[in-house]
């Protein structure tokens, strides 16, 4: 019983004595991996909480911009883009800018539903729904058409987030908690 209560004892020393060096030496501490996401309608943006400052830091794309626009783009030959890119192409591109996806995400609509109706007007891009009544999206690209639910163009809006807050710490994020 005295062996382990030893061993169990120079264990909590070794950890505190590694603390202090560490403290005294100005060792950095562990980069931050706890990782949130607000995919917003019109907006989105990944932060960083620093669980030792208690303090959330929220990260720039490689545009130096901290709110990203929600906005999906594919060009003609598939190439996507996101964010500002998108936006920036979105006059001479409209029919393949995706944007307000968000609105679609896990409703069902009936096909005389006037709201889903009133919203497919307003968009320059095609929604169409699912024999399911889910809302999708079809766009036009060289190589035909690509149907995309709005769920798939709010997790490439994630990936970019995530991306962007993997060069910030330089490394990999293997979980992301995310607000929508």
């Amino acid at each position: 019983m005295s062996n382990s209560m030893s061993m169990i004892g120079g264990a909590i020393l070794v950890l505190l004595l590694a603390g202090y060096i560490a403290q005294q030496y100005g060792l950095p501490p562990p980069k931050p991996k706890i990782v949130g996401i607000d995919l917003g309608t019109t907006f989105s943006s990944i932060g960083i909480y620093h669980a030792v400052t208690g303090r959330t830091t929220i990260i720039a794309d490689d545009l130096g911009k901290k709110s990203v626009p929600s906005v999906v783009a594919f060009l003609s030959n598939g190439s996507v883009l996101v964010g500002t890119r998108a936006v920036d192409q979105q006059e001479k591109n409209p029919q393949r800018t995706i944007y307000d996806a968000k609105r679609f995400i896990g409703k069902v609509f009936q096909p005389d539903d006037e709201q889903f109706l009133a919203d497919k007007k307003r968009y320059p891009f095609t929604v169409l729904l699912d024999k399911e009544g889910r809302a999708y999206f079809e766009i036009p690209l060289d190589s035909g058409n690509k149907l995309l639910y709005p769920e798939e163009v709010g997790s490439i809006i994630i990936e970019y987030l995530k991306e962007a807050a993997e060069k910030h710490v330089e490394s990999k994020l293997s979980q992301v908690r995310f607000k929508y």
